[in-house]
């Protein structure tokens, strides 16, 4: 399990299209950009229902909570084909990005947390799957397959995207505090899948640490920042 770098998961989001066509409407200026990973980023499900930049933040007491820009199909996704087998939930939050656009090199944890295991679960309602690049010591290591599948991934590691498709690409992201806890249900879908891709720690780039979010430009990122 913490070798696991991209394991696709047998379980599709049909509704997909249904989700892409709300979240195509939702006004742009709604979304916030987040300097880090240079994305447009949208709150579905943060603490205390909180949007704007104050949804990206899991250090809050509150409850999580679906935001307002949340839509059926996706809460009914979430609600009924993974919150169940997760051990706890976690924050989700939509990215977009245009045509031929790339999202930095970035790791998903804060150095202190680098040492665990830090899964991620995705699903890309528009856009290629394989477009998702993980930097490695030797060469990028990309998944060889396009699905509409939720997909784990490994957030500790470096990893950047650049859009090849025709039009918007859209991804749904769900993070900390689930971290990818052992759970009988988790496990077992893991062992499932037929489209796995492992990694050991030693194959890291050896400049890795360039990559972690400065914790002073974090601070500076969330000041002044309501719910």
């Amino acid at each position: 399990m913490d070798n696991i770098l991209y394991a696709k998961l047998p379980i599709v989001f049909e509704n997909y299209e249904q989700s892409l066509a709300h979240y195509k409407k939702v006004d742009d200026d709604t979304w916030f950009w987040d300097t880090y990973r240079e994305v447009r980023m949208l709150p579905l499900y943060t603490p205390g229902g909180a949007t704007s930049k104050a949804g990206s933040q899991n250090n809050r007491k509150a409850d999580l909570d679906w935001t307002e820009y949340a839509d059926k199909d996706t809460i009914d996704f979430f609600e009924q084909k993974v919150f169940p087998w997760l051990d706890k939930k976690g924050r989700i939050i939509l990215l977009k990005t245009p045509p031929n656009d790339s999202l930095a090199v970035h790791i998903d944890c804060s150095k202190q947390s680098f040492h665990t295991r830090q899964h991620k679960l995705r699903v890309v309602l528009q856009g290629e799957v394989n477009s998702l690049t993980f930097v490695t010591k030797d060469k990028d290591v990309q998944p060889n397959a396009n699905h509409r599948n939720l997909f784990v991934m490994n957030g500790a590691w470096p990893h950047y995207m650049t859009n090849t498709f025709d039009d918007w690409k859209y991804t749904i992201c769900l993070g900390a505090p689930w971290e990818g806890g052992d759970t009988d249900e988790y496990v077992s879908l893991i062992e499932q899948s037929k489209d796995v891709i492992e990694i050991k720690k030693d194959n890291l780039p050896v400049d890795y640490e360039q990559y972690f979010e400065d914790s002073e430009a974090r601070k500076r990122k969330f000041e002044n920042e309501t719910a």
